[in-house]
Parts: structure tokens; C-alpha cells; sequence
């Protein structure tokens, strides 16, 4: 048995929001680690570059499922030191 397992996701997606399918996909997956794997702890959490939809909003709230968006990235690497995420 493991301590703590993150299972996370990034989606680049420029100009609109994360819907809830993607954090549906996720949840899939943590439950396949969380079957497979057996650990004390599993963290869910996603890149999202624009933000979510209300909906997938709600679902991450109702699930534990942490989230960031580009600029919350750019300031946690900025108080790190490191630079900031490129412009694509």
C-alpha cells in the first residue's frame, strides 16, 4: 500500500474553459489508481489554463478535486523563483 497519490491533468486550452467531462475523465482515472494502487491518500488535480465551466466548478468543488489556472501557475513559479509558463 502507498501513502499519498496525486493524479493530475493539464489542459492547454486557450480561449475557453475546462467543461466537466474532462474532470469526469480524471475521476475515472483516480478510481483506476485507487483500485489498482491502494493508497492511504489520493489527490486529484487539474491544469486548466482558462478556468472552468460553472458545472465543472461544482463537480471539482463536490469531488476534492483541486484546480489552477495559468495565472494562479505564473504566480506560485514566480514566488518560487522559476520562471513563468511560455506563451504558445
Amino acid at each position: 500500500m502507498l501513502g499519498e497519490v496525486w493524479v493530475c491533468q493539464s489542459k492547454w486550452v486557450v480561449g475557453s474553459k475546462i467543461g466537466i467531462d474532462v474532470f469526469k475523465q480524471l475521476q475515472d482515472q483516480a478510481d483506476a489508481v485507487n483500485t489498482e494502487m491502494e493508497p492511504i491518500k489520493l489527490r486529484m488535480w487539474m491544469f486548466a489554463h482558462d478556468g472552468l465551466t460553472q458545472s465543472a466548478e461544482t463537480y471539482a468543488r463536490e469531488h476534492q478535486i483541486l484546480w489552477s489556472t495559468r495565472s494562479e501557475m505564473d504566480l506560485l513559479l514566480t514566488h518560487l523563483g522559476l520562471r513563468q509558463l511560455p506563451n504558445i
